[in-house]
């Protein structure tokens, strides 16, 4: 069973139920914060299940995943606006591109057709439908014995990253990934699907990830060291001594925490414009950063060099050497005596 990092989202029971259950049925996700009973009671057939998350914090990868591994309709049940979040209205555009017949793949509660209530029969119970918590969904017996070839997308576990699980869904539906550029600049301006598409994050129509700049760079190596990814690089600059501070657009998520580990504050992170910025991948050169070497240790490093005690050195260095003892007065404590 994938562990926690392959499902971050809270999806991957629901997914891998999802595609192990003989054929495709409708499904009723319903929000956290929603009632305990579902207001229309959806037919027998149907799933009602409660989601870890509201569905406009879903990205857009979810919507698709659920459509591959089994769900012939969902229905949102939601009391949060807005209904039909960014996410959902780049997934719809999508797999009317694979699917033109599913067209009304996901509607929300307040859309759906009523129906003319039923005379309930002499003695007849209502029907109560609860919604099951989506980590509490028990797998099939079938799912220990059948070969892994007769289940759907999703019945073997998810990619760890949003992005290595929107290529793999991608590829089940038929949908390549020049067709998801191409829709993202057919959406107009004023639909849902163009609200956010360069929001990223949870809820956005594009998926998540982002686009580094560092116009103060001092080359220190910490948002290297500190990516979960391994999506930036220090990289030499033949002939010269200069380090490029690189990032593989593919392999970011858009986690930050490069940024707010950056102990110069330089790195600033921009959503990746369409699903261009992100989908084609490649390498990006964020920062140029020109080195000398410390004068105490050798090592290379960028940025305004202290020359307050004695030769350039390093911050590391300048740090030592200001305070040997290890520690640093508080910001704002008065000087000691003398």
């Amino acid at each position: 069973m994938p562990g926690p990092a392959a499902d971050p989202d809270g999806l991957g029971v629901l997914v891998r139920w999802l595609a192990w259950q003989p054929d495709p049925l409708p499904l009723h996700a319903v929000c956290p914060d929603a009632p305990d009973r579902v207001p229309a009671p959806p037919p027998r057939r149907a799933a009602v299940v409660r989601l870890p998350c509201c569905p406009g914090e879903l990205p857009v990868s979810a919507w698709l995943e659920l459509a591959a591994a089994g769900a012939a309709s969902v229905t949102l049940h939601d009391p949060h606006a807005p209904l039909d979040p960014a996410s959902l209205a780049a997934a719809r555009t999508l797999l009317r591109s694979a699917a033109p017949d599913r067209r009304g793949w996901c509607s929300a509660d307040e859309d759906a057709p009523a129906r003319a209530p039923r005379r309930p029969r002499l003695g007849a119970r209502a029907r109560r439908r609860t919604p099951v918590e989506a980590a509490a969904l028990e797998l099939p017996r079938r799912a220990l014995l059948a070969p892994a070839s007769r289940a759907r997308y999703g019945a073997r576990g998810r990619a760890g990253t949003e992005r290595g699980r929107l290529l793999a869904v991608l590829e089940v539906l038929g949908v390549p990934a020049d067709a998801a550029v191409a829709a993202d600049a057919a959406v107009p301006p004023g639909d849902p699907a163009a609200g956010s598409r360069t929001a990223g994050g949870p809820g956005a129509a594009t998926p998540s990830g982002a686009l580094l700049d560092a116009p103060g760079c001092t080359a220190c190596g910490t948002c290297v060291r500190a990516c979960p990814e391994g999506a930036l690089a220090l990289v030499d600059v033949p002939g010269t001594a200069d380090l490029l501070l690189r990032q593989e657009v593919a392999a970011c998520t858009g986690c930050a925490r490069c940024v707010d580990l950056c102990p110069a504050d330089a790195l600033v992170a921009a959503p990746a414009d369409g699903w261009g910025g992100v989908l084609d991948g490649g390498l990006r050169d964020v920062a140029r950063v020109a080195t000398r070497a410390c004068a105490r240790c050798g090592a290379a490093f960028g940025g305004a060099a202290s020359e307050a005690h004695g030769p350039a050195l390093c911050p590391v260095c300048a740090f030592r050497r200001a305070h040997p003892f290890g520690s640093a007065a508080p910001a704002g404590a008065p000087a000691p005596p003398g």
